[in-house]
Protein backbone atom coordinates (compact mmCIF):
# COMPACT_ATOMS: atom_id res chain seq x y z
CA UNK A 1 0.00 0.00 0.00
CA UNK A 2 2.92 2.61 0.97
CA UNK A 3 4.70 1.28 -1.83
CA UNK A 4 1.80 2.18 -4.54
CA UNK A 5 1.38 5.44 -2.99
CA UNK A 6 5.30 6.56 -2.82
CA UNK A 7 5.11 5.61 -7.30
CA UNK A 8 2.04 7.37 -7.67
CA UNK A 9 3.72 10.85 -5.54
CA UNK A 10 7.17 10.21 -7.55
CA UNK A 11 5.03 10.18 -10.96
CA UNK A 12 2.99 13.19 -9.58
CA UNK A 13 6.49 15.35 -9.27
CA UNK A 14 8.15 13.87 -12.59
CA UNK A 15 5.01 15.48 -14.44
CA UNK A 16 5.42 18.52 -12.55
CA UNK A 17 8.68 18.97 -13.66
CA UNK A 18 8.30 17.90 -16.71
CA UNK A 19 5.43 20.43 -16.92
CA UNK A 20 7.48 22.92 -15.70
CA UNK A 21 10.10 22.74 -17.61
CA UNK A 22 8.58 22.55 -20.59
CA UNK A 23 7.91 25.50 -23.18
CA UNK A 24 4.70 24.91 -24.58
CA UNK A 25 4.74 27.78 -27.15
CA UNK A 26 6.98 31.03 -28.16
CA UNK A 27 5.96 33.96 -29.58
CA UNK A 28 7.80 36.53 -31.63
CA UNK A 29 7.94 39.11 -34.84
CA UNK A 30 10.82 39.11 -37.07
CA UNK A 31 11.40 41.78 -40.29
CA UNK A 32 12.36 39.81 -43.69
CA UNK A 33 13.64 41.16 -46.66
CA UNK A 34 12.22 40.01 -49.33
CA UNK A 35 13.17 41.04 -53.54
CA UNK A 36 13.91 44.68 -51.45
CA UNK A 37 10.53 44.64 -49.92
CA UNK A 38 10.64 44.59 -45.72
CA UNK A 39 7.84 41.94 -44.39
CA UNK A 40 7.25 41.50 -40.88
CA UNK A 41 6.83 38.06 -39.85
CA UNK A 42 4.80 36.62 -37.09
CA UNK A 43 6.25 33.34 -35.66
CA UNK A 44 4.92 31.27 -33.05
CA UNK A 45 6.61 28.01 -32.10
CA UNK A 46 5.20 25.01 -30.43
CA UNK A 47 7.05 22.83 -28.72
CA UNK A 48 4.97 20.53 -27.33
CA UNK A 49 3.21 19.46 -31.01
CA UNK A 50 6.59 20.52 -33.07
CA UNK A 51 5.08 23.07 -35.30
CA UNK A 52 6.30 26.52 -36.29
CA UNK A 53 3.51 29.26 -37.90
CA UNK A 54 4.41 32.43 -39.69
CA UNK A 55 1.96 34.63 -40.36
CA UNK A 56 2.83 37.74 -43.00
CA UNK A 57 1.08 40.46 -44.85
CA UNK A 58 1.34 41.14 -48.36
CA UNK A 59 4.72 42.80 -48.81
CA UNK A 60 5.85 43.38 -52.30
CA UNK A 61 6.11 40.62 -54.34
CA UNK A 62 4.92 38.34 -51.82
CA UNK A 63 1.39 37.48 -50.93
CA UNK A 64 -0.09 37.27 -47.71
CA UNK A 65 0.35 34.02 -46.05
CA UNK A 66 -0.04 31.70 -42.93
CA UNK A 67 2.70 29.30 -43.31
CA UNK A 68 2.44 25.71 -41.25
CA UNK A 69 5.61 24.24 -40.52
CA UNK A 70 4.44 20.69 -39.52
CA UNK A 71 7.55 18.65 -38.24
CA UNK A 72 5.68 15.41 -37.38
CA UNK A 73 4.44 15.17 -40.78
CA UNK A 74 7.87 17.09 -42.56
CA UNK A 75 5.92 19.39 -44.76
CA UNK A 76 5.58 23.03 -45.22
CA UNK A 77 2.39 24.27 -45.75
CA UNK A 78 1.61 27.79 -47.14
CA UNK A 79 -1.83 29.14 -46.85
CA UNK A 80 -2.29 32.43 -49.35
CA UNK A 81 -4.63 34.12 -48.15
CA UNK A 82 -4.12 37.11 -51.00
CA UNK A 83 -5.02 34.32 -53.76
CA UNK A 84 -6.81 31.36 -51.61
CA UNK A 85 -4.60 28.36 -52.23
CA UNK A 86 -2.34 26.03 -50.44
CA UNK A 87 1.27 24.78 -51.55
CA UNK A 88 2.75 22.14 -49.99
CA UNK A 89 6.12 21.48 -49.94
CA UNK A 90 8.12 18.65 -47.47
CA UNK A 91 10.50 20.22 -44.92
CA UNK A 92 14.66 19.68 -45.05
CA UNK A 93 15.40 20.98 -41.14
CA UNK A 94 14.36 19.19 -38.27
CA UNK A 95 12.05 21.31 -35.54
CA UNK A 96 14.86 21.77 -33.28
CA UNK A 97 16.73 22.94 -36.29
CA UNK A 98 13.72 24.95 -37.52
CA UNK A 99 13.12 26.92 -34.07
CA UNK A 100 16.63 27.58 -33.64
CA UNK A 101 17.02 29.62 -36.81
CA UNK A 102 13.88 31.65 -36.17
CA UNK A 103 15.04 32.57 -32.54
CA UNK A 104 18.26 33.49 -34.48
CA UNK A 105 16.20 35.37 -36.69
CA UNK A 106 14.47 37.28 -33.76
CA UNK A 107 18.13 38.59 -32.87
CA UNK A 108 19.06 39.98 -36.22
CA UNK A 109 17.29 43.58 -37.06
CA UNK A 110 16.77 42.48 -40.36
CA UNK A 111 17.19 38.86 -42.20
CA UNK A 112 17.23 38.21 -45.85
CA UNK A 113 14.88 35.74 -46.96
CA UNK A 114 16.04 33.39 -49.74
CA UNK A 115 14.22 33.28 -52.46
CA UNK A 116 13.69 29.89 -55.30
CA UNK A 117 11.78 29.78 -58.09
CA UNK A 118 9.50 26.89 -57.76
CA UNK A 119 6.48 25.70 -59.62
CA UNK A 120 3.54 23.30 -58.98
CA UNK A 121 1.99 19.99 -59.28
CA UNK A 122 -1.82 19.63 -59.02
CA UNK A 123 -4.37 20.35 -57.44
CA UNK A 124 -3.95 17.42 -54.95
CA UNK A 125 -7.44 15.56 -54.90
CA UNK A 126 -9.10 16.58 -51.61
CA UNK A 127 -9.39 12.75 -50.08
CA UNK A 128 -6.04 12.62 -50.94
CA UNK A 129 -5.17 15.50 -48.91
CA UNK A 130 -7.43 15.03 -45.90
CA UNK A 131 -5.78 11.35 -45.70
CA UNK A 132 -2.19 11.91 -46.30
CA UNK A 133 -1.86 15.28 -44.69
CA UNK A 134 -3.52 14.15 -41.68
CA UNK A 135 -6.36 17.03 -40.01
CA UNK A 136 -3.89 19.83 -38.58
CA UNK A 137 -3.13 20.27 -42.35
CA UNK A 138 -6.62 19.65 -44.13
CA UNK A 139 -7.93 22.24 -41.56
CA UNK A 140 -5.23 25.05 -42.42
CA UNK A 141 -6.09 24.60 -46.20
CA UNK A 142 -10.09 24.14 -45.35
CA UNK A 143 -12.00 25.53 -48.76
CA UNK A 144 -9.31 26.18 -51.09
CA UNK A 145 -7.42 24.16 -53.69
CA UNK A 146 -3.69 22.71 -52.88
CA UNK A 147 -0.85 22.04 -55.24
CA UNK A 148 2.24 20.37 -54.66
CA UNK A 149 5.31 22.52 -54.72
CA UNK A 150 8.98 21.23 -56.53
CA UNK A 151 11.75 23.19 -57.23
CA UNK A 152 12.36 24.62 -60.98
CA UNK A 153 15.22 23.31 -63.03
CA UNK A 154 16.70 25.89 -64.24
CA UNK A 155 17.43 24.12 -67.43
CA UNK A 156 13.65 24.22 -68.08
CA UNK A 157 12.47 26.49 -71.09
CA UNK A 158 8.81 26.39 -72.01
CA UNK A 159 5.60 28.04 -71.57
CA UNK A 160 2.70 27.35 -69.53
CA UNK A 161 -1.16 27.94 -69.15
CA UNK A 162 -3.16 26.96 -65.76
CA UNK A 163 -3.66 24.97 -63.95
CA UNK A 164 0.38 25.06 -63.32
CA UNK A 165 1.19 27.99 -61.43
CA UNK A 166 4.93 29.44 -60.88
CA UNK A 167 5.55 30.45 -57.78
CA UNK A 168 8.50 32.85 -56.55
CA UNK A 169 9.38 31.25 -52.75
CA UNK A 170 10.17 33.66 -50.77
CA UNK A 171 9.07 32.63 -46.81
CA UNK A 172 5.95 33.39 -48.92
CA UNK A 173 4.86 33.19 -52.21
CA UNK A 174 4.63 34.96 -55.83
CA UNK A 175 2.08 33.94 -57.99
CA UNK A 176 1.98 34.34 -61.38
CA UNK A 177 -1.45 32.63 -62.90
CA UNK A 178 -3.90 32.94 -65.97
CA UNK A 179 -1.29 33.97 -68.63
CA UNK A 180 1.73 32.36 -70.16
CA UNK A 181 4.08 31.91 -68.02
CA UNK A 182 8.14 31.46 -69.04
CA UNK A 183 9.23 28.41 -66.77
Amino acid sequence: MHFCLFLVIVAGVFDLIKCASAKPTEAFTVRALIEGFHAKQNITIDYENQLVYVKMKKAGPSDAAIALHDFKRALVVHRDTTRNLCLVLPLSNTFEEEAQNWKAYKALKERIAPTEFMKTIGPINREVFKTFMGPRIAEHCAGVPAYWLVPRSGKEKRYIMQPNIEILMCGVSKIMMNKPVLQ
